[in-house]
């Protein structure tokens, strides 16, 4: 979700779709702003959005980083950030209840996820080729044209990738993985 960036409007926009519609109504979620009072094309102020989704990033991974760990008792519900020293297979117990396991709150591959949506929701062109009817193909091909529209989709994607690219989330070291199988001569 973002606001607009319109001065008098500041109006949420919700973006859960890279196209919104169907059929010959189709279009991008990044067009007009839903505001009918606001004559606003949000594509051409991409920068301001690109700044809010900046921010959305940095606050999921602030609270990834925050560490909130979360007992898995309903009854108990005790919700820490301090690493208890007694554990249970493998898991921390609940330093409250002394009953349940605690499990993080916010995981890395919540955090990955959320990363791998906003980079989905900015890919115009993938979103175009996913378009099963021709009409909606056509239409849609013809937005994606438009230079100012091309060009927030593509700032947009551009700031989502280069977060997800600092992550190591979806980096696999081989060497490490296999290391222990072959015998060193």
């Amino acid at each position: 979700m973002v606001k607009c960036p319109g001065a008098t409007c500041r109006r949420e926009i919700v973006l859960d779709v890279p196209l919104k519609g169907a059929d010959m109504y189709i279009e991008a979620s990044l067009g007009k702003c839903p505001n009918e009072q606001c004559p606003l094309i949000v594509a051409k102020n991409h920068v301001a959005i690109g700044n809010q989704l900046t921010v959305a990033i940095r606050d999921h991974i602030k609270k990834y980083y925050q560490g909130w760990m979360k007992c898995e008792d309903m009854a108990c519900g005790a919700r820490v950030r301090k690493m208890p020293l007694m554990f249970q297979r493998g898991h921390p117990v609940c330093p409250s209840c002394n009953k349940g396991v605690l499990n993080p709150e916010y995981t890395d591959s919540m955090l990955y996820t959320q990363m791998c949506f906003y980079q989905y929701l900015f890919d115009l062109d993938r979103a175009v080729r996913q378009l099963t009817e021709k009409n909606e193909k056509e239409k849609a091909q013809q937005f994606s044209k438009d230079p100012d529209i091309k060009e927030a989709y593509t700032h947009l994607r551009r700031v989502a990738e280069s977060w997800l690219k600092r992550s190591e989330y979806s980096e696999v070291n081989l060497d490490k993985l296999f290391e222990g199988l072959f015998a060193v001569k």
